[in-house]
């Protein structure tokens, strides 16, 4: 959502549905790690972000790779899925 403060705020939601801790913390690292780099190459946001990270297959997560969990977040970017 939009928000009035002047720069990007985010958050993500990891239930324990997604697996054991070291998966879970995983998937923070990265959410982390990407709005670093957006942060980094200056583009300006001022919206606030949460992720949510729903459950699926029991190995999905065990199997994913930082490229590909960055290649769908960029085209949620892309998309410009962002409400008001």
């Amino acid at each position: 959502m939009k928000n009035d403060v002047g720069y990007m705020r985010f958050g993500w939601t990891v239930p324990g549905k997604i697996g054991p801790a070291v998966i879970r913390n995983k998937l923070k690292r990265w959410c982390r790690e990407y709005f670093r780099q957006i942060l980094k190459s200056g583009s300006e946001f001022e919206v606030d972000i949460n992720v949510v990270i729903r459950p699926v297959d029991d190995e999905f997560f065990k199997k994913l790779h930082y490229e590909e969990f960055k290649k769908s977040m960029d085209s949620f970017f892309k998309a410009g899925r962002v409400r008001s």
